[in-house]
């Protein structure tokens, strides 16, 4: 007798129409050189705790931009990669301000206090 197929994945989230200013930023998790206490390796994240740093992270810059949860679109790209889409959303802070925020260095290094880290490099420049 055979079962039922398994059911069919989720889709993954949408991602917003091409019309919609948006800035993707895609991170790489460097492996961690030997350090004096032990930090965690990106497998141990989960994409909750992506989306909360980099939520700190731009509410933490010089001025701070404010980005919400329903404006990300984080996808694991594997081999300790992420993908993370922020869409402008009405009444809140312009793709280029986003943009201009996540090129400051501290915008990073905030991300990797954040995820208990060593560094995190972009893959490619926002």
């Amino acid at each position: 007798k055979s079962g039922s197929p398994p059911p069919p994945a989720p889709p993954p989230p949408s991602l917003p129409p091409p019309s919609v200013p948006a800035t993707i930023l895609n991170f790489g998790f460097p492996p961690a050189a030997p350090a004096s206490r032990p930090q965690r390796a990106l497998a141990a994240l989960d994409l909750d705790e992506v989306e909360a740093a980099v939520i700190v992270s731009f509410a933490d810059g010089s001025p701070p931009v404010n980005v919400a949860a329903e404006q990300m679109y984080i996808e694991d790209l594997g081999d300790s990669r992420v993908r993370v889409t922020i869409v402008q959303a009405e009444g809140g802070p312009a793709a280029e301000e986003i943009t201009a925020r996540a090129k400051q260095p501290t915008f990073l290094e905030r991300m990797a206090t954040e995820l208990d880290v060593p560094k995190i490099d972009y893959d490619t420049a926002p």
